[in-house]
């Protein structure tokens, strides 16, 4: 799919991250709703070492149908809850 949804994950990739997000924050704006960002990640120092496919698979059991979900930089993901 062009590389827009990151193959391993199944989110969209880092490199679409902002595209995504500038176009779903419009669309929300057009539609007069607002939405909750959430940027989430295992910090590095952390004594928790999780994969990052693992971290991928607890975030898509615990999301709703409607949540957005991004890769970004550093295995972080950024999560758009509209």
């Amino acid at each position: 799919m062009l590389g827009i949804i990151d193959k391993d994950t199944n989110f969209y990739s880092k490199d679409y991250a902002k595209s995504v997000f500038d176009n779903e924050m419009l669309a929300l704006k057009n539609k007069n709703l607002s939405a909750i960002m959430m940027l989430i990640g295992v910090a590095q120092e952390s004594r928790i070492s999780l994969p990052t496919l693992m971290f991928a698979k607890i975030i898509k059991s615990s999301i709703r149908h409607s949540d957005i979900v991004m890769n970004t930089v550093n295995d972080k993901f950024l999560i758009l809850l509209p």
